[in-house]
């Protein structure tokens, strides 16, 4: 089980560096919510200024890897010694998931409708910092209680369920 990829915590923060919506592996330093919020202000910072849409940050012993997706920064922390690419298709997998549920142009308003969505998003994605799966249709499915047939369809005078 050590040589599983850990992600140490999963956040949406808005661009003041404010958590939205956060999940933290309890099994990390990172359980203390003075340290997640320390780090995620720090993260606001460097983020700041980007210009791209994906940015890749070293902070000590973590590694960021945050996605700017409309008001909002989408933040995967790992450990240092994790596998960028595998991160980077993580944070690309919650993006498309987001996205199904709460389309392209992210508001708060928009996150609070779906926030239940979203946390099960994360935990679909992740169980106890270990990747679980990262196939879209998949996991938007679980969340939704439907079978997999039933994803990107809508619904007719029965529902999803014809």
């Amino acid at each position: 089980m050590q040589n599983l990829t850990k992600i140490q915590g999963l956040a949406i923060l808005d661009k003041n560096g404010d958590r939205v919506i956060a999940n933290y592996n309890s099994r990390t330093h990172l359980n203390a919510p003075k340290a997640q919020a320390a780090l995620e202000k720090r993260i606001e910072e460097q983020l700041r200024n980007s210009t791209l849409d994906t940015e890749l940050l070293t902070m000590g012993t973590h590694l960021i890897v945050a996605r700017i997706y409309n008001e909002f920064y989408l933040v995967l922390i790992a450990d240092q010694s994790e596998n960028e690419l595998l991160l980077e298709q993580v944070l690309e997998t919650l993006t498309e998931g987001i996205g199904h549920f709460c389309g392209k142009n992210l508001k708060l308003p928009v996150i609070f409708r779906y926030y239940t969505e979203i946390l099960l998003l994360f935990d679909e994605v992740l169980s106890d910092g270990v990747i679980v799966s990262l196939d879209h249709d998949e996991l938007v499915s679980r969340v939704m209680m439907n079978d997999k047939m039933s994803v990107g369809k809508t619904p007719g005078k029965k529902g999803f369920f014809f």
